[in-house]
Order: structure tokens, then C-alpha cells, then sequence
């Protein structure tokens, strides 16, 4: 749960983590991440979202008040397997009020969630709602605030959850997979991962 609140900050760097099989009754499964008139802008670097369920999405953003932010960065991040209830989207959902804004960037992810369910979505009542720079799996989004770019829409063949060798438990891709080099060198960069 992160909250900037009344011109206060949350912005923590999450490097190597897996948020696995979490339930909400409401929303955000596994991160809640919320600008209250303040600013709550977390940067998600090599993080895995696996078989999470709520109403809205494994991440629920949510940016309201005046001074309001919740601007998200997601960095070689994937989601796999989670759940929400439609309307609302399974890997993130952002609803942004009138004096608020929300920008989120999303570099070299793969979004494969259960079947049928909306990756990314929105709410809006006239304020900013940006996605930026997504290069994404099972296609973008389409909203006029989303700008997506290499998208892949053929099957990344994620494996379970399971140890694969790294810091956390990971959903590998199998042999022919879509998303094997199919990241931007430019945001990837090079081993060890900045």
C-alpha cells in the first residue's frame, strides 16, 4: 500500500520482487498505489505479477485531489494469470479526478493475464491519464492516452511460477516464445539490469 498524501511522497524502488496469489475484495491485489494530494510515483524494476485477483487489477493507481499524482514506472515487469472483474483491467487499473494526474511508463513488460481480461484500463473524469512507451503482449489498449509501441500480440509461452534461477520466483518464457529479444536495448539495458 503506497500513499503520498498532502503534498508528501511515496516513492520506493521495488527491484526483483514477485507478488504472487494475492486477493482484494476492492482493488489492487498486490500494490495500491495512491496520490492523495501528494505524490505516489514507485518504480517496478524486473517485478513479476502471477495469479493476483481483485475487482481492479493486481495494481490499482489511483491519483485524486489537487497536487494528486500517482505516476507508476514498470520496468521489465510481466503479468501473468491475474484476474479482475470487467469493467476493470487485470494488470492495472488508474482512475485520475479533475485536479489530478497520473502518468504511467511502462518499458520492455509482458502483459498475458486469464484469458478474455483488459490489460490496462482507465477512469477518468477529465483529468491526465498517460501510458507511455509500452512495448506490450496481447495488444494495446485503445484510449486516445495510450501510446503503444511495439506491440506483440502472439503467445509469450510463460512457464508456471517457479524458480528459474534469479532473486525471485519468475514465469519463464518457453522455447519459441514471442517475448525472447523482443525487449528495446534502449530501456533494457545491458547485464547486470540498471
Amino acid at each position: 500500500f503506497l500513499r503520498g498524501e498532502n503534498g508528501g511522497q511515496s516513492k520506493p524502488l521495488l527491484r526483483e520482487v514477485t507478488f504472487s496469489g494475492n486477493r482484494a475484495a476492492i482493488a489492487g491485489s498486490a500494490v495500491g498505489n495512491y496520490g492523495f494530494g501528494g505524490e505516489a510515483s514507485p518504480v517496478f524494476d524486473n517485478v513479476t505479477f502471477s495469479g493476483n485477483s481483485a475487482i481492479a487489477g493486481a495494481i490499482f493507481n489511483q491519483a485524486s485531489l489537487s497536487g494528486g499524482v500517482a505516476s507508476p514506472v514498470l520496468r521489465s515487469v510481466t503479468f501473468a494469470g491475474n484476474q479482475a472483474q470487467a469493467p476493470y483491467a487485470a494488470a492495472i487499473h488508474s482512475a485520475t479526478d479533475a485536479v489530478a494526474s497520473s502518468v504511467v511508463t511502462v518499458d520492455n513488460a509482458i502483459f498475458w493475464d486469464a484469458a478474455g481480461q483488459r490489460e490496462i484500463g482507465f477512469e477518468t473524469t477529465s483529468g491526465t491519464v498517460v501510458v507511455s512507451d509500452a512495448a506490450m503482449r496481447a495488444g494495446c489498449p485503445n484510449a486516445a492516452q495510450i501510446t503503444c509501441h511495439n506491440v506483440i500480440s502472439t503467445d509469450p509461452l510463460l512457464g508456471v511460477l517457479q524458480d528459474n534461477g534469479g532473486a525471485t520466483p519468475t514465469t519463464l518464457p518457453g522455447p519459441g516464445s514471442s517475448a525472447v529479444d523482443a525487449g528495446d536495448p534502449a530501456t533494457c539495458g545491458s547485464a547486470p539490469f540498471d
